[in-house]
């Protein structure tokens, strides 16, 4: 599969209090049968209280393809806590592709790296699909030694580039929808046409 993307926050900041702003992003989806495009857009917030992080995202994700266009509600609830400055577990719930997601988080800097990379890992689960991700975050710019809390705070706002959980394929390639196909079983047996 080959994917690229941009995107690009347009916001204003207090790192005390919290961030309201516009977020936009166009990502390339090739699958070798099938491509996708996907354009998203919508507003996000951000609410801080001592060690607690509310964040919100409210939009739309319109993906287009040869055999369909289709336009989705894009929402997002986010509510972090950090155990320590350089510490943050969260959880939230998540609403894209037609289904909706229960998230929980993790994210801790490791100060071996001057405090410029963290540990994450992330899960989203749904009644139709489960998604996985962990991994290694670099953080450039900022000063060195910076805190995970204050990188969150401070530095730019978490992209929502490559999230496409619960993304049903069968209904792009075809122009069908099947309930069977899209329930995980990853099979293209299209049955029932879309109105």
């Amino acid at each position: 599969m080959d994917t690229y993307g941009i995107g690009g926050h347009l916001f204003a900041r207090d790192p005390d209090r919290g961030l309201v702003g516009l977020y936009g992003h166009y990502v390339k989806l090739d699958f070798g049968f099938i491509e996708l495009d996907s354009y998203v857009v919508g507003v996000e917030g951000e609410y801080y209280l001592d060690q607690y992080t509310f964040q919100v995202f409210a939009g739309m994700n319109q993906i287009d393809s040869s055999a369909r266009d289709k336009t989705y509600a894009d929402l997002d609830f986010t509510a972090g806590y950090y155990l320590t400055d350089n510490m943050r577990f969260d959880a939230g719930v998540q609403h894209q592709f037609g289904e909706t997601f229960a998230r929980v988080g993790f994210e801790a800097m490791l100060p071996q790296f001057d405090n410029n990379t963290s540990l994450y890992a992330k899960a989203s689960i749904g009644s139709d699909a489960t998604d996985f991700r962990a991994g290694l975050r670099i953080h450039f710019g900022g000063e060195s030694g910076k805190s995970l809390k204050d990188r969150h705070r401070q530095d730019d706002p978490f992209s929502r580039l490559f999230d496409f959980t619960g993304l049903c394929l069968d209904e792009f390639e075809y122009g069908y929808y099947s309930p069977n196909t899209c329930e995980g079983a990853g099979s293209y047996r299209p049955q029932e046409p879309l109105k």
